[in-house]
């Protein structure tokens, strides 16, 4: 054994010109500080508080995550370091006695050991954890010893092999066998999600696509109505000259649907949704329309879950079926409101108004006038704004 004080990368160090090293001692270990006061045999992780340093193990998410760092080491056959106040050799490799408990179970040879709720004292690891290694001794009821040999060999412990943390390259499958649980951390850095079959996704700028939203409250800066041949959720349509009615056929009309109409002239009057059904409604003007007036709709279906108080005396029922509004019954007679939207607009002003699909309407058509009907046709992409 000599002493090499040569320059370069290579010299000052401790050489031997024997075949090689020698010792009864079996880990690789290095010098860590630790607030905590170490033994050996503790299960230690990473202080995410300090700077460089260690502190015991425990059953926290960091632990059974991504923090194990080694064993304190008993007798090391390698050590690395400064041997400073406050620091411990912490086995990095090899074979070390560790400190265990039955938290989990026996103990078998071959088991995967992970950090216990014990600081310190690991336990058979659950799959899906994180693991510092693997026993080489067994640890049952009635076993008198306080420490096992373990393997070193951190890893996750997929409720079959221990496989060491590595970087995932693009193409390679993560294969997951059961649910995933993050335990309240953070999913970063995601270039982008699908669900099966692609049923829904959030691509790398942010676009979700779905099939529904169910949200108690939602917020934005513009919306766009898509309708095509399946699904009509706007239209357009025109009120003949001469005539004071209009049909508008549609399947996407439903007894619950809002109908939001926009004209492209002048009524000279009022007009008003006079009749809605399953796949069609009726525009009628209290004026017999003096020239042809284009107009656009906009549909909204509402679920109208309001609890109605009835008056004095009367006595509120409620209808299950989806869209319908709740009754009041009594020994009174019953009277209808028309609600009409009135409109005073100049020519060429769009005007729009609303309807109360709770209310019965009930209006005269005059007798000069005739009905037009319109059926929305199939219909491309079709932008419309929110009113």
């Amino acid at each position: 054994i000599y002493y090499d004080g040569s320059g370069g990368p290579g010299g000052d160090m401790m050489r031997t010109n024997a075949a090689g090293w020698a010792t009864g001692s079996y880990d690789f270990a290095e010098m860590f500080p630790s607030g905590d006061a170490l033994a050996p045999g503790d299960i230690v992780m990473v202080d995410a508080s300090t700077e460089g340093a260690v502190r015991l193990a425990d059953a926290s998410s960091d632990a059974n995550g991504r923090l194990l760092a080694g064993i304190v080491s008993t007798r090391p056959g390698f050590l690395a370091g400064f041997n400073d106040a406050g620091n411990f050799p912490i086995a990095m490799s090899g074979r070390v006695p560790t400190k265990v408990s039955l938290e989990n179970g026996d103990i078998h040879v071959g088991d995967p050991i992970s950090a216990s709720s014990v600081p310190g004292v690991g336990m058979k690891a659950n799959p899906g954890s994180y693991a510092i290694g693997i026993a080489l001794e067994p640890y049952v009821a009635g076993n008198a010893k306080t420490a096992i040999t373990v393997f070193l060999k951190p890893g996750w412990y997929d409720g079959t092999t221990v496989s060491a943390p590595t970087t995932l390259v693009a193409g390679t499958n993560l294969n997951v066998t059961g649910p995933v649980d993050f335990n309240a951390q953070a999913l970063i850095n995601v270039g982008g999600i699908s669900g099966i079959n692609n049923s829904w996704s959030i691509d790398s700028s942010g676009n979700l696509t779905v099939k529904s939203v169910t949200a108690p409250d939602i917020e934005a800066a513009k919306m766009t109505v898509k309708i095509d041949d399946g699904t009509q959720m706007a239209g357009n349509g025109v009120v003949s000259v001469g005539n004071s009615t209009v049909t508008v056929k549609n399947p996407a009309v439903k007894p619950n649907s809002r109908i939001f109409v926009t004209f492209y002239g002048n009524t000279e009057g009022s007009w008003w949704i006079s009749r809605k059904t399953d796949g069609e409604f009726d525009i009628s003007l209290s004026k017999v329309a003096a020239t042809d007036l284009q107009f656009d709709y906009w549909l909204m279906d509402v679920l109208d879950n309001r609890t109605v108080i009835p008056p004095l005396g009367q006595t509120a029922t409620t209808d299950t079926t989806v869209g319908s509004t709740p009754s009041v019954t009594s020994g009174v007679t019953a009277t209808t409101d028309t609600i009409v939207a009135p409109t005073t607009a100049a020519s060429g002003t769009a005007t729009t108004a609303t309807t109360d699909s709770t209310a019965t309407t009930t209006t005269t058509t005059p007798t000069a006038a005739t009905t037009d009907t319109i059926t929305a046709p199939p219909a491309t992409t079709d932008t419309t704004p929110v009113p």
